[in-house]
C-alpha cells in the first residue's frame, strides 16, 4: 500500500509541477504580448504624433534636398524662424519649403534678389529670385502675425510664396530635422 501511495504522490507532484510550468508559460506569453502592445503604441505615437517621414519628390529644394531623399520632420514645434525647412500642406498637397519671412518682415524682390526688410536674404540659393508672371503677390509684401513667406531653394521653380503668397501657420505640418539620402548611395 505504501508503494501505491508513494507512486501516486509522486505522480500528483509531477502533475502539479506541469501545471505550474504551464501557468508560468501562459503568464510569460501574456507579459510578452503586453510588451509588444506597448512597443507598438510607442512607435505609433513617435511616428504619427511626434515625428513624420516624407519622401521628397522633385527638385524644388535642390541642391540641399534632392528627389528621393527621405525627410524626418518634427510635428510639435510651432515656433518657426527664417531658414527653417518645413513641410507645408496646401490643397491636399504636401511640399517642402524654406521659410524666408516671418511676422513683421517686409519682403521685396529687386534685380533677382530676395530682400527681407531691405537686406539680402541670409540663405541665398544658387539661382536668381525671379518674379513669376502669374503672381498674386504685390511687393513689398508685409508678413502678418501667424503668416510665413516660403521659398524653394531652387529658385527657378516658382511654386512658392512668390506665386501663391503668404502661408498660414496652420498649413505647416512640421519642421524638417533630418535628411536621409536613399538614392545614389
Amino acid at each position: 500500500m505504501n508503494f501505491w501511495k508513494k507512486n501516486n504522490k509522486e505522480e500528483i507532484e509531477k502533475e502539479e509541477k506541469k501545471q505550474k510550468i504551464k501557468k508560468k508559460n501562459k503568464n510569460n506569453f501574456l507579459i510578452l504580448l503586453i510588451k509588444i502592445a506597448i512597443i507598438l503604441v510607442l512607435v505609433f505615437v513617435i511616428f504619427f504624433v511626434v515625428f513624420g517621414v516624407f519622401r521628397m519628390n522633385g527638385s524644388s529644394m535642390s541642391p540641399y534636398i534632392t528627389d528621393g531623399n527621405l525627410l524626418i520632420y518634427y510635428r510639435l514645434d510651432k515656433d518657426y524662424v527664417v531658414g527653417d525647412v518645413v513641410l507645408v500642406k496646401q490643397d491636399n498637397t504636401y511640399n517642402i519649403y524654406r521659410i524666408s519671412g516671418t511676422n513683421g518682415d517686409q519682403i521685396s524682390i529687386e534685380d533677382g534678389t530676395l530682400l527681407i526688410n531691405g537686406f539680402r536674404e541670409e540663405i541665398q540659393g544658387f539661382y536668381d529670385t525671379d518674379l513669376p508672371e502669374d503672381s498674386k503677390v504685390t511687393y513689398p509684401c508685409v508678413i502678418g502675425e501667424g503668416e510665413y513667406f516660403v521659398t524653394n531653394d531652387f529658385r527657378l521653380d516658382l511654386n512658392d510664396s512668390r506665386t501663391f503668397g503668404k502661408i498660414k501657420k496652420k498649413d505647416i505640418v512640421g519642421r524638417v530635422i533630418a535628411k536621409l539620402q536613399i538614392r545614389g548611395i
